[in-house]
């Protein structure tokens, strides 16, 4: 695939929003959208502000310089681009109180303590309960 279609992007789209829910991040003004990303090679991207909570998750449209190889069906590329750049923005308090942080040593490790354990709570609560259900309970 070296062009994302419209019907691409609908579902990117949905799949960007079906995962904000899951993952609790409505609280974020998320605008997607159907484009070109700061960086020809990256097929999509989440660029955002995590003092205003505002974000743009981008599908880019024409894939001709990336060297992704996309396996399996576009559907599954689209999809898993999807996952992956919402993650992005699950994982953005880590990287707040992490890396960028202007917080004292000891407040900075304080508060990446609390946002790492909400990440990992999110990720139980929204991927193993369904798996351990599919997989233990007939």
């Amino acid at each position: 695939m070296k062009k994302t279609t419209k019907k691409h992007f609908e579902m990117f789209e949905d799949e960007c929003l079906y995962w904000i829910k899951k993952f609790g991040l409505q609280h974020w003004g998320i605008t997607i959208v159907h484009g070109v990303t700061s960086n020809d090679y990256h097929v999509a991207e989440c660029r955002y502000n995590y003092a205003s909570r505002h974000a743009i998750v981008t599908l880019q449209e024409d894939w001709s310089k990336s060297d992704i190889i996309v396996t399996g069906s576009d559907n599954y590329a689209i999809c898993q681009l999807a996952y992956h750049e919402i993650l992005h923005l699950l994982l953005a308090p880590l990287r707040e109180y992490g890396i960028d942080s202007h917080l004292s040593k000891e407040q900075s490790q304080y508060e990446y303590n609390i946002q790492e354990h909400k990440v990992v709570m999110t990720l139980v609560n929204s991927d193993f309960n369904a798996d351990y259900n599919l997989r233990f309970k007939k």
